[in-house]
């Protein structure tokens, strides 16, 4: 009775999108309007922000951005709605284009007029993705991406290697292009001055002295929130950091939004060291990346905007074996220029031989190999395309 029960439920909540779809479909577009969102409902961040603070310029432009928390500090150029109420499906019904950075699950159905602009957080594809995952992935994912994958207009890389993926396993149709611009959000890497300024301004603001060594530990989604896969030595960390760098140690614990209720371990050692931050609710995390001198990650694509920067980064994978079963490597780790430590006991041994001129060496050769598209400009050239395709000619302020 309980399985025929919940689903009636699902076959109700059906019957009411199906319905409710149709009556937003009947609303106008208002020329103009563009709906932004981040990390389903996350604040002013990523690629989409970039996007925003270009399109600030132009005359006659409603930007929205739709958050989960109406807290959330915004420019006083963008209107703040709250993430899938009734008043989002709305400016998703009349907006004249979407701008979004991962799938989401659409509450309105996409007109052929409007415009969807996907600006994918990834800048590059360490574990398998879409098509590519299939076989990981929910079925009511697939279903979702399938159609989001229909439905995008463009779809923005980084780099040529990434582009081959999209076009493989995005579900992308011939009519979808691929921008090949770079990442918007990498923008910043090409400014010397903002990156200054930005490392300035984020360690004023988590108390970090200009000459003391900063490593970022990022840890990646993962399917099982509860198991230990990730938990590394920090106090040893810290220890043989200081020894090698000759420098005071902080480390910023920056945790994938999943993982997140596995945090108190990280929480309870940020209380009691203050060699130790969390950075979990920092919104921007490219801000937090200028901050830092080194991350270390186990599959997160983040290293890559590490990699640009020119920046040190190394793989720490406990779960490793495991993780290739769950979810699948486009490579094994060991053919990127990152070291691998699979133990914490591997780490300090990377850490203790890591010789930095042919670490140099090895990234630039890999990078090189990837192609990179970024050149610093990717904000200015998508916002111009995004304006080229809602339909009105708009001048610059």
């Amino acid at each position: 009775m309980k399985i025929v029960k919940k689903f009636s439920i699902k076959i109700y909540h059906i019957l009411i999108f199906l319905v409710f779809s149709k009556i937003m479909s009947c609303l106008p577009i208002k020329k103009g309007k563009i709906v932004f969102l981040n990390f389903q409902g996350s604040g002013f961040g990523d690629s989409p922000a970039e996007i925003a603070k270009k399109l600030q310029s132009y005359k006659g432009l409603d930007l929205v951005w739709l958050v989960k928390d109406e807290n959330e500090p915004m420019p006083n150029y963008i209107r703040k709605v709250k993430y899938r109420s009734l008043k989002a499906c709305f400016e998703l019904a009349t907006a004249s284009a979407w701008v979004d950075n991962v799938r989401d699950e659409h509450l309105v159905l996409k007109k052929k007029n409007q415009i969807y602009l996907q600006l994918w957080h990834g800048s590059i594809s360490l574990k398998k993705i879409e098509r590519d995952a299939s076989d990981k992935l929910s079925f009511r994912y697939k279903l979702n991406a399938i159609y989001d994958g229909k439905i995008i207009n463009a779809i923005t890389c980084g780099n040529r290697n990434q582009e081959r993926i999209f076009e493989r396993a995005f579900y992308l149709k011939d009519k979808n292009q691929i921008l090949k611009y770079g990442v918007p959000r990498n923008d910043i890497f090409y400014d010397l001055e903002r990156v200054n300024s930005v490392r300035k301004k984020v360690r004023e603001r988590l108390e970090i002295r200009d000459n003391e060594y900063v490593i970022l530990y990022a840890p990646t989604f993962r399917n099982d929130v509860d198991r230990e896969s990730n938990k590394i030595d920090l106090e040893r960390l810290i220890d043989i950091l200081e020894r090698k760098v000759h420098k005071n140690i902080k480390v910023l614990i920056k945790l994938h939004p999943n993982i997140r209720r596995c945090g108190k371990y990280y929480s309870y050692l940020a209380e009691e060291n203050n060699k130790i931050i969390d950075v979990s609710d920092y919104v921007d995390s490219v801000e937090i990346g200028i901050c830092s001198d080194a991350i270390i990650t186990d599959y997160s694509s983040y290293i890559y905007d590490f990699a640009i920067l020119g920046k040190v980064g190394m793989f720490f994978t406990l779960d490793y074996k495991d993780y290739i079963e769950e979810r699948g490597l486009y490579e094994k780790l060991e053919n990127y220029p990152f070291p691998l430590a699979t133990s914490n006991d591997e780490l300090i041994n990377v850490i203790k031989n890591f010789d930095i001129t042919e670490y140099k060496k090895n990234l630039k050769e890999w990078l090189k190999k990837l192609g990179v598209y970024e050149q610093g400009c990717a904000s200015e050239k998508i916002s111009d395309w995004l304006i080229s395709q809602i339909g009105k000619r708009y001048e610059k302020c």
